[in-house]
């Protein structure tokens, strides 16, 4: 059995830090450069991304369809598409995703439901993503996506978006991940 907890007490940290400061800060994006002395008794830097959590949405109509949002990406310099999703903002992981579903594609959904906590780039990120299912939609008709950069928005069918998935069609990460949780839970991936 698998047990983090129990891990954690068996395996004591083998790194040790010396000093730490930030050598890049944005509004979003902190980056931390540590002196650490690795496991293997080595003083070195290590690099790490802080970043603060964020929610991703799966919002599904009564018709069983994914609402996934379109933009263009400057990292990649490419249009995605992708599940809503954003930063927690200093609000509970709950009324974040509330604010980003409305913010990204107008809908309000009544049912909400927690499928998952997970961490999304152990290397080199402390980043913490919380993912929830947004069911009983309706559209309010107002929002900001394109204050977010949001170009477009659709529903899918869900018995499309593994195909989508595996024709690289959504190449999101964290967006995989997500749906992954929500497969998962719902037994719609079996072993």
């Amino acid at each position: 059995k698998i047990n983090n907890k129990i891990m954690a007490k068996r395996y004591k940290n083998p790194w040790k830090t010396l000093s730490s400061k930030y050598v890049y800060k944005n509004p979003w994006t902190k980056v931390r450069e540590d002196r650490v002395i690795n496991p293997l008794g080595q003083k070195t830097i290590y690099g790490v991304i802080e970043k603060e959590p964020a929610v991703f949405i799966i919002a599904l109509n009564k018709n069983n369809e994914l609402y996934l949002v379109g933009q263009y990406r400057y990292t990649l310099n490419e249009f995605t598409w992708e599940i809503p999703a954003g930063a927690c903002d200093d609000q509970s992981p709950l009324v974040a995703a509330k604010r980003e579903l409305w913010e990204e594609t107008g809908l309000k959904a009544k049912k909400w439901t927690k499928l998952a906590k997970y961490k999304a780039a152990n290397g080199i990120a402390n980043i913490t993503y919380h993912v929830f299912l947004a069911t009983e939609l309706s559209q309010s008709g107002t929002n900001k996506q394109k204050e977010d950069g949001i170009g477009d928005g659709m529903f899918v069918p869900l018995k499309k978006v593994m195909k989508l998935i595996d024709q690289g069609k959504i190449t999101d990460g964290p967006s995989v991940t997500a749906l992954l949780y929500y497969f998962l839970r719902k037994k719609l991936i079996k072993f």
